[in-house]
Formats: structure tokens, sequence, C-alpha cells
């Protein structure tokens, strides 16, 4: 199931009645389509320009209580989070804003500008006020366009250390709409660098996903669930 929610203007916090909206039309929709209530929901959450969200610890309970994966969207990519990680962010003392931004130089140290050079690369972060979350219990997906589709198959997936180290993740690439996702445990800076220049070894399983149809339930809630909220 699906829910999404056009997130606000930015300085909105996604809060636990936005939640609460998502589940009950999720819910009326498994009842409707004779699916498990306790079938995975995912809340898509739109911003703007930017990769980004806000949200409050109360909805981050909520989510990780009902089974919920949070997925956080713009024209920019997307970072998806499943419950567990949900659940990790939900124990820190405040909101949590979670990031994601593509071939920012500022957020590269001067080793690691040196090893990503001209790749493409995202800087990928969770921040619970001045706190930076790393581990995050769980598993996020970072999903980006990668512009050389032509040669894709020379190319991985790797997390780049502040020392520079280089170390092979799991991914897989969309041919059709160009678009590839990292899968990690943790935040960091994720390149997609030539295999011939990357070290040898990991646990990496590169696999190409050709887009197979699948049926699904589609709750658009948007400004719905905002009215709700403020009435």
């Amino acid at each position: 199931l699906e829910a999404t929610l056009n997130y606000g203007a930015p300085g909105s916090v996604l809060d636990a009645s936005d939640v609460t909206g998502a589940v009950e039309y999720a819910n009326k929709v498994a009842e409707i389509a004779n699916i498990s209530s306790n079938a995975n929901t995912v809340l898509n959450v739109n911003s703007n320009d930017t990769v980004s969200a806000t949200v409050s610890p109360q909805a981050l309970e909520a989510l990780a209580s009902n089974n919920m994966s949070l997925n956080v969207a713009s024209q920019a990519g997307s970072l998806t989070y499943d419950k567990d990680a949900l659940g990790t962010f939900a124990k820190s003392s405040g909101e949590v804003t979670v990031s994601m931004e593509k071939d920012d130089v500022s957020q590269l140290n001067d080793v690691q500008k040196n090893v990503i050079a001209d790749a493409t690369f995202v800087s990928v972060k969770a921040m619970a006020g001045d706190d930076y979350i790393s581990d995050i219990g769980g598993t996020v997906a970072m999903t980006f366009v990668f512009e050389n589709r032509k040669h894709w198959e020379n190319f991985g997936a790797f997390y780049v250390g502040d020392d520079g180290s280089r170390t092979p993740m799991d991914f897989s690439f969309d041919a059709g709409s160009n678009l590839i996702t990292v899968y990690s445990t943790h935040h960091s800076v994720y390149a997609i660098l030539e295999t011939q220049d990357a070290p040898e070894g990991g646990d990496s399983d590169n696999t190409v996903l050709l887009v197979a149809g699948c049926v699904m339930a589609v709750i658009v809630i948007g400004a719905a669930v905002v009215y709700l909220r403020r009435s």
C-alpha cells in the first residue's frame, strides 16, 4: 500500500496526525481490496526542490508502530527508510531532518574530493537538532539519476569514507528511467565509480532492475490530510 502526502513549504514538520490520516486511509483501502492490514504501507512525502523532510518524534513512532516505511521524494531523487530505521530515529530527543544532496562538493573533505573527482555522488544525512545520526539500525534506499547510462555496467556504487577508502555497496539500476538506487544501513557519502578503479572484494550484489508490473493500491491523501490536521 502507498499513501502520498504533499509536503508543505520549507520548515514544515510531518507530525503524528499526518501519519494517522495515512494509516486510516490505508486501512480502508486494505479492507476494500481484501489486503492484509499488516501489509507494509509506504508513506510518500513529496518535498519541493530538494530531497529533505523534517519529522516529529511522534510521527516517527507512529510510522514504526504501524509497520510503515517513509519515502521522501523530489525531482532530485528520493530516500526510503524502513520501519527499523524509523524506530531508531524515534529514539531521538526531538525532530529529525533527513536529506540527500547530489554532487555537492561542499559535503566532501579534500581526500574524498580526490577519490570522487567528477563522478556522480550523494551525501545523505539525518540530523536530530545538532546531533548527526550515522548508523540507522535499519535500511535506507537512496535513489538518484545516473547520467552515464550507456556504460552503466562498468560502474559500481561505493561508500567513500573520510579517509578515501571505498567499500562496495548493494545497488540496483533501472535502465529505463536512468535511476540508480544504493542500499545502506548508515548515512555517509556514496559515489558511482568505475569498477576497474575500485578495490576488489565485498559482498555487493549489483542487480539491474527491469521495471516489472505489480499491483498496488495508491492512496493520494495530499491536501486532505493537511486539512484534517488543521481543522
